[in-house]
């Protein structure tokens, strides 16, 4: 039987993304996700290459919310006991942990991919995916932390990408997070734009006003929010949107692929 010497490189355990449920927490964004979930390793692997897991679920829900588990393990692990299949209720203030032991069966690098589907009555649906590498040398394994793959919400026939203030639309499940664009992607630039003509507009109208614009993988606009809520009916707002209308846009990139993204505007005013 093979024996293996551990290099442990994550060994404390920190789920990939998780809620802040503390009584008295500030309120939170709509692009905050309210879901918890992670995947490490419990404790350094055996001599024999037992790997114990934990996978942990948590987040801001009613006890109306149900949550669905799947681990897929690689054809290198088999599974020794633990559930790869979990159904289990996510609610506030409530971490969920379970166990689940594998054993490395040959050498090769391979990734351990969890998946969550939790289903609101009011909220829609929420869906995280988390993986784990693990790689198994003749005489050493090298464990690695566990990383984000996507964080997404989902209301009728809609999909979203949770980023940060704002839920971005997307037209299918991606492979990336929010995050994944700020640090290694472009984001969506202007093209084209044209002032806004506000004759209406009151003495006092800024010169421009601020838009976050929602610009979909072809470059259109999805969806576009005056900064001010205040305003949303006003003169300014409702010129602004037009000239919106007929700006252009180049789409957000990541590994030279366009993806959809959110970006910050000010829409010049005359009169």
């Amino acid at each position: 039987m093979t024996r293996w010497t551990a290099l442990f490189v994550v060994l404390a355990f920190a789920v990939c993304s998780w809620c802040d449920t503390a009584a008295g927490s500030p309120p939170r964004m709509e692009g905050q996700p309210p879901l918890g979930f992670g995947i490490d390793f419990a404790a350094p692997p055996a001599r024999d290459g037992t790997l114990r897991l934990r996978i942990v679920a948590g987040g801001e829900y009613d006890s109306s919310a149900v949550g669905r588990i799947w681990i897929s393990v690689p054809a290198g692990l088999r599974r020794v006991s633990g559930d790869t299949l979990i159904r289990t209720r996510v609610v506030i203030d409530a971490r969920r942990s379970f166990r689940l032991v594998l054993r490395a069966r040959k050498p090769g690098i391979y990734t351990i991919r969890a998946t969550i589907s939790v289903t609101t009555r009011r909220r829609g649906i929420d869906e995280a995916e988390v993986e784990l590498p693990v790689t198994v040398a003749r005489d050493t394994i090298i464990l690695g932390g566990c990383r984000q793959v996507r964080w997404e919400h989902i209301v009728g026939a809609q999909r979203y990408r949770y980023a940060g203030d704002y839920l971005v639309p997307i037209a299918h499940s991606e492979h990336f997070t929010q995050d994944d664009i700020w640090t290694a992607g472009h984001p969506p630039r202007v093209t084209y734009q044209v002032p806004a003509r506000c004759p209406d507009c009151p003495v006092g109208t800024p010169d421009s006003l601020g838009w976050v614009v929602f610009v979909g993988a072809d470059g259109r606009i999805s969806d576009a929010r005056p900064w001010s809520t205040a305003e949303r009916d006003s003169s300014a707002v409702r010129a602004t949107r037009a000239a919106l209308a007929q700006w252009s846009f180049a789409p957000a990139t990541l590994r030279d692929r366009p993806v959809a993204d959110l970006l910050d505007v000010q829409v010049p005013i005359t009169r």
